[in-house]
Parts: C-alpha cells; sequence; structure tokens
C-alpha cells in the first residue's frame, strides 16, 4: 500500500502513524480538523490520531514560572557545604569556589574550576 498524497484522506489514527509526514503537512492537517496544531511534530501527530479516533483531547496546561519565595542571595551569602539548595538558586560566581574547596579534599584538580585560580580555591576549603 503507498502513502496517501493527500493527508486528508486518512481516516484513523493508526493509519495515519503509519506513514511518515513533514511537520508542515501535520499543521496543515491540523488547522483543517480543527484542532490545536502548537507543539512538536510528535504531539501534532499524536494530537491527531486521537482526533481521528474519536478520543477526546487532554486539556493543554500552559507552563508557567513560578516566582521564588526564599530570599537568600547566592551571590553574596555565605556559602558552605552545608547550605540548602533553594528555589532561588542561581548559579553566580560565589558558587564554584564553594565546590572547588569542598572537592580539593577529595580530588586534585590540574585546571581551576570555572576560572579560579588555585588561591582562591585554598581559600574556600572547609
Amino acid at each position: 500500500m503507498a502513502r496517501p498524497n493527500d493527508i486528508t484522506a486518512i481516516q484513523t489514527g493508526k493509519e495515519l502513524k503509519q506513514w511518515y509526514w513533514l511537520k508542515q503537512e501535520l499543521v496543515a492537517f491540523a488547522k483543517h480538523l480543527g484542532i490545536s496544531a502548537a507543539g512538536s511534530k510528535f504531539e501534532i501527530l499524536e494530537r491527531l490520531a486521537n482526533a481521528l479516533d474519536n478520543i477526546p483531547a487532554e486539556p493543554q496546561t500552559l507552563a508557567t514560572k513560578s516566582t521564588p519565595q526564599s530570599r537568600f542571595n547566592w551571590a553574596t551569602e555565605a556559602l558552605t557545604t552545608s547550605t540548602v539548595i533553594t528555589d532561588s538558586y542561581k548559579n553566580s560566581q560565589n558558587v564554584p569556589g564553594v565546590f572547588s574547596g569542598a572537592l580539593r579534599r577529595y580530588i586534585s584538580l590540574q585546571y581551576p574550576i570555572y576560572g579560579l585560580d588555585e588561591s582562591e580555591c585554598r581559600k574556600n576549603t572547609w
């Protein structure tokens, strides 16, 4: 059986998934059926297959960025190996010194971590 030239001739999700489709073909077909054409190629393909098989669409949720609750300032606070990672974590210049200092006990580094020289690494040993 040859691949149909017209994607709108497809009747079932199984038949749709049997063939290779370009994303632009899937987007056009989704618009033709009146369903969302947003997302990756495989998300659209799954949505189309479900629509053809009369499976209800799952409600789309939008990802929202939450505001950090912690006021801990990773750039200026004194950090130790006991510092709890909070929801406001940011990898600032203050953080690599803690890791390099803590790791120096266990491994020897030929090259400084994140561009810190050896004297900066040594002052942060615990």
